[in-house]
């Protein structure tokens, strides 16, 4: 990934000049995806029991 070249604390080159020569959103360089929750994570473990307990569960 083009993101990956980006270097934070470069000494000549500003984050946004970078992202300008890659040609890439500066808003990408700073996301942090959330991570799920405990919640989230027990439901599709229960979904991924259901599925493989009954195939036919599955969708088409």
């Amino acid at each position: 990934m083009r993101r990956s070249l980006i270097e934070q604390h470069h000494e000549q080159i500003s984050v946004r000049r970078q992202c300008d020569l890659l040609d890439i959103s500066r808003s990408g360089v700073y996301y942090q995806s959330s991570q799920e929750t405990e919640f989230n994570l027990s439901l599709m473990r229960k979904m991924d029991e259901w599925i493989i307990d009954d195939p036919n569960l599955q969708a088409s």
